[in-house]
């Protein structure tokens, strides 16, 4: 059951219309899994493109409204999972 505030990994390899979803307790182990997925898709000879996010619900939300509540992840300041990763990686952090 979903809970305000829940957090979900999306992911995709080669197709857009075929999203994978992951739920995860943090930002931190949405990051955690969004590597273990870079890094199988690396491996895999038959992936040439992929896309991921990171997705908070939020029953209220006027964006949730159109995607049965989940809303695209952003930080305090305002950052989203790619630019709190980028962020990280700039700042020697794993």
């Amino acid at each position: 059951m979903k809970t305000e505030n829940d957090l979900r990994v999306w992911w995709f390899r080669n197709s857009i219309d075929d999203i994978e979803y992951y739920p995860v307790k943090s930002v931190k182990v949405a990051i955690r899994k969004i590597k273990q997925l870079a890094d199988k898709d690396r491996r895999d000879r038959g992936v040439v493109m992929n896309g991921f996010g990171l997705e908070v619900y939020d029953v209220d939300g006027l964006a949730g409204y159109y995607n049965d509540g989940w809303e695209e992840y952003y930080n305090e300041d305002g950052f989203d999972i790619e630019q709190i990763m980028e962020s990280q990686e700039k700042r020697g952090e794993r």
